[in-house]
């Protein structure tokens, strides 16, 4: 099974707060969401656009815009679909094309990168970063083919105690941030960041 999202035709939808709670779904705060992308910061700042200028020139992108940012991301977001979904992506690809639409500029020592995060009911999200940065197009989209592999000397965890072997089993977001030893605050991004072809593996 193969997750794509390419944005040339239909725009998914962002991350929203609503108000009825489901026990599989409270966050832990007394708050629901659902969508299927978010970003920060602020909340859901991206935005699809079709000008045809897209890698190898299709239609459209995902544009992710900062300003003096204190995080910077933006990841798909299967456990806030409408039915709640986590995907086994233990030793499987992920693909996707990164341009910068805007000179990026970020704190000192923050690179951008790959992560994964869970969800447990009681127990909140635990995440983890890829250690090694993703590549950033200039004038040109730069393909990003990223191996999944289920080794935490690859990894940084940025959050909770969970093993990377219990994340990467039930994946519920994954996505890309500037991150620096795990931190994922601080980043003071100014920029334009683009991203097409997304695209994720899933075990049977």
């Amino acid at each position: 099974m193969v997750i794509r999202y390419d944005f040339d035709s239909r725009i998914p939808d962002p991350a929203v707060r609503v108000s009825e709670l489901t026990e599989n779904q409270d966050d832990g705060t007394g708050t629901l969401w659902k969508g299927e992308w978010a970003s920060q910061s602020p909340l859901n700042s991206f935005r699809i656009v079709q000008n045809g200028l897209g890698s190898n020139k299709s239609r459209g992108y995902l544009e992710l815009r900062a300003q003096n940012a204190d995080q910077f991301y933006v990841e798909s977001t299967p456990y806030w679909w409408e039915t709640s979904t986590t995907f086994d992506l233990r030793d499987t690809k992920l693909s996707f094309y990164l341009k910068e639409i805007e000179p990026i500029e970020v704190s000192s020592g923050y690179s951008l990168r790959v992560f994964v995060a869970d969800y447990q009911v009681g127990k909140s999200y635990c995440g983890w970063d890829l250690i090694v940065p993703l590549s950033l197009g200039d004038k040109e989209w730069a393909l990003n083919d990223v191996h999944l592999d289920n080794d935490e000397s690859n990894w940084i965890r940025y959050s909770n105690s969970r093993s990377l072997n219990e994340v990467l089993s039930r994946v519920g977001f994954i996505g890309l941030r500037y991150a620096k030893n795990g931190g994922r605050k601080g980043v003071g991004g100014t920029g334009v960041l683009g991203l097409d072809e997304f695209t994720y593996q899933v075990r049977d």
